[in-house]
């Protein structure tokens, strides 16, 4: 029963994961130190802190486990949903570059370069591997930074309520 609590939270906690980072223009709020990867450690905690009766105090071995699952999950899930918005938009990003430089008065050389080999590595169609390489990277660490946080803000809110009790 507790691993099917843990996996069901880190399935749940991939997919905000995989939706802030897949998304078109949705995904930009990753520019924001990873705030969208680590919103899914938080909603995968959280998601556990309901199924369960850990009732705000959950251990770090288990927020850690949580925090990875979720992370490693997202990843291959993210990788899933990013073909999917591949076959639906093609490289929607590398147009909206090309359509900001448009708009430019005077393109800088080096823009235009960058903009070439970014044209040319489109030419090879969706990127699997280099994808899924650096999501197996920041997906597990930012899903378990979220993970820590919440546990440390969910303990201390728990450790908050004893005190006012005992008093």
């Amino acid at each position: 029963m507790e691993n099917r609590n843990i996996l069901l939270a880190g399935f749940i906690g991939g997919s905000v994961t995989a939706i802030f980072s897949s998304i078109p223009y949705l995904n930009f709020i990753n520019c924001f130190c990873c705030i969208g990867i680590m919103l899914g450690g938080v909603t995968a905690l959280l998601f556990y802190n309901q199924l369960s009766a850990a009732m705000n105090n959950i251990s770090m071995p288990l927020a850690i486990t949580i925090g990875m699952t979720a992370g490693l999950m997202g990843a291959f899930l993210s990788l899933l949903l990013s073909w999917i918005v591949y076959l639906q938009f093609g490289h929607w990003d590398i147009r909206l570059l090309q359509s900001m430089a448009e708009h430019m008065e005077e393109v800088p050389q080096q823009l235009a370069e960058a903009l070439q080999l970014l044209e040319d590595r489109a030419a090879g169609g969706f990127d699997w591997a280099p994808t899924l390489f650096s999501n197996l990277l920041m997906f597990p660490l930012f899903c378990l930074l979220g993970s820590l946080l919440t546990r440390f803000f969910l303990n201390k809110k728990t450790a908050a309520g004893t005190a006012t009790k005992q008093e």
